[in-house]
């Protein structure tokens, strides 16, 4: 046999064997050390996938193809039709987790090698139930967006490869293996995050990824096969240069180029990583005092007791929202300038808002009276670490009551903590940082309230202690990502205490009994159609608070992948629904209110 034999012997058994973990006699490929056993049984090798195959139809009534698995636990996997004509090419699926098969029920735990390859698919929604995605599953397919089970284990070689409309991939925790190839060639991804759980990444896994933007690798993967990273595998072999938010302390930039990793990347990640501990540093910028427009601190005055129901009578929600966290940030004795009245007792209210209506546990509440710079970094910190722990299936609040201030020079806006100088920036905490920090995290939404005057101007009347008499007007701050913004006052203004009270923007939300009403908790997901539909209904529901509907939430409308125009009235989410949502007519209302 000479050499060219043996080296496609060697690629042969490579390709279907992989590398794996010995689960009873099935070679899985989940730890990343290769255990001798027959190739037959390996998800990576069309051998596996031969013996009593079925064809039953989904919900939709469309006709998928199944095996049955030689482990004799009642498993099957999704496989490829035999007849060219049967082949997947509808524009999406919803795959069971169960199906009949001569009165015994299966359940589907694999998606067998070359499935969907080279078919015209565009979405294909995956049970919980699947552990393993089979080589080639969805090799050179149309698919567009992926959002992987919660279950799924590993992922085989060329899984993904050659998806070029692929832009989207949500990966979950409990992944740990990542085959060779797997997501080569998708042009259009542009955002991997990969789970805690990670434990191995093969050769070339998203080489040719050539649009990746960023990029979070965890601190815990084991092992990562050389070019895993790769632009392309030409002679210069480009190296990936893009965001980096996550790495494995043991990748530096000695090393980071045999992963596929540049050097510029890696030492921008470990400088931003170590900045994020110390206070941002910013040019000092002093204003002019006037002689006679010094304002002392004063103790704040005791409030009233409420007058309004919006403080006394909040409804109460018979639901819990574990995945959806808050922080929030009641600055109002500052040690250095005047009080913002009344700004604890809107920041109590609020939290008792976020539990009650909202029906958030209190222990995914963090909330802060008179915070300090280093406070408010730490809160910040925090909530990041949550969005990337629950990868992308988090929703953020964040709630900020206080002074604001400007800079002068650029009409850039800061939040201005209790230990902070309203006449030295480098006290204050830059907006767009927090914006810019609140926008890159993996979250399925972030709302913010933003309860504070940028002007220089202190609620009412008058200007803060350490302030020039002119307010200045501040430039708007832009929310990054699938953020969602309210505030109480432009750059230029001041509000009044109705206006800044946001525990009434909540009391303004339609009543719930909660039977019929979404609380956004995402139990719908996942639709066929590729609608993030508890975003939709969320932004809804906030446009329709309003008299007109505002340009931002129109604006977060219109950026979703998939909007209320594109339901198809399948019905499926609301069969998953807890509250019995009719979501089709909902998603109609939208469409007619939002586009």
């Amino acid at each position: 046999m000479n050499l060219k034999k043996i080296f496609m012997v060697l690629a042969a058994l490579i390709l279907a064997c992989g590398t794996g973990q010995a689960q009873g006699t099935l070679l899985r490929a989940i730890g990343g050390v290769a255990t001798q056993s027959d190739d037959s049984e390996s998800y990576n090798s069309k051998k596996r996938y031969k013996g009593v195959s079925f064809t039953a139809p989904n919900a939709e009534g469309q006709m998928l193809s199944y095996l049955i698995l030689p482990e004799g636990d009642n498993t099957v996997a999704l496989v490829r039709p035999d007849k060219k004509k049967d082949r997947y090419n509808d524009a999406s699926y919803i795959i069971p987790a169960t199906v009949s098969y001569n009165g015994q029920t299966y359940t589907v735990t694999e998606i067998g090698t070359e499935a969907f390859t080279g078919s015209h698919v565009s979405r294909v929604s995956l049970p919980s139930t699947v552990q393993y995605i089979g080589a080639f599953a969805f090799y050179g397919s149309t698919l567009e967006e992926m959002t992987l089970p919660t279950q799924l284990k590993a992922i085989g070689v060329y899984s993904f490869g050659a998806c070029k409309e692929l832009t989207t991939v949500n990966f979950n925790e409990g992944l740990e293996h990542i085959s060779k190839h797997a997501f080569h060639y998708c042009f259009k991804l542009s955002r991997v995050i990969l789970p805690s759980t990670v434990k191995s990444i093969q050769e070339g896994a998203f080489a040719y990824t050539i649009n990746l933007q960023e990029l979070s690798i965890p601190e815990g993967v084991q092992k990562i096969d050389k070019l895993t990273f790769n632009r392309d595998y030409t002679i210069a072999y480009t190296k990936y240069n893009g965001l980096i938010s996550s790495l494995p302390d043991w990748i530096t930039p000695g090393n980071c180029k045999s992963y596929g990793l540049s050097p510029d990347a890696v030492e921008h990640y470990l400088s931003s990583r170590q900045a994020q501990a110390q206070p941002v540093q910013q040019p000092q910028v002093i204003y002019v005092q006037q002689p006679a427009a010094q304002t002392v601190p004063t103790a704040t005055p005791a409030r009233p007791a409420p007058s309004s129901d919006v403080d006394q009578n909040i409804p109460e929600a018979p639901v819990t929202n574990a995945n959806t966290f808050a922080i929030i940030i009641a600055n109002e004795n500052y040690q250095e300038e005047t009080p913002v009245q009344y700004a604890l007792n809107d920041g109590q209210t609020f939290k008792e808002y976020c539990q009650k209506v909202l029906g958030l546990p209190e222990d995914n509440i963090h909330y802060r009276e008179d915070a300090t710079l280093n406070n408010i970094l730490a809160e910040v910190d925090w909530i990041s670490k949550v969005a990337k722990a629950y990868n992308g299936e988090a929703s953020l609040i964040v709630y900020y009551a206080g002074h604001g201030i400007p800079d002068e020079a650029s009409g850039s806006s800061y939040l201005l903590p209790v230990d902070g100088v309203g006449n030295n920036l480098r006290t204050g905490y830059s907006l767009a940082e927090l914006y810019k920090t609140l926008g890159a995290l993996p979250a399925r939404n972030v709302t913010v309230f933003m309860d504070a005057c940028f002007s220089g101007a202190k609620r009412g009347e008058g200007m803060l202690a350490s302030a020039r008499g002119v307010a200045i007007k501040a430039k708007p701050e832009a929310p990054k990502g699938n953020m969602v913004v309210f505030s109480a006052a432009q750059g230029d203004e001041t509000a009044t205490e109705e206006e800044r009270d946001y525990a009434s923007v909540l009391a303004k939300a339609p009543h719930h009994a909660y039977s019929g009403q979404c609380t956004y908790c995402g139990h719908c997901a996942p639709c066929p159609a590729g609608i993030d539909i508890a975003m939709v209904n969320k932004l809804y529901d906030l446009a329709a608070m309003q008299p007109e509907v505002p340009a931002t939430v129109r604006a977060h409308y219109q950026a979703l992948s998939a909007t209320a125009a594109d339901c198809i009235a399948c019905g499926g989410c609301e069969t998953r629904c807890p509250f019995g949502v009719p979501v089709v007519e909902r998603m109609e209302k939208a469409k007619a209110l939002l586009g």
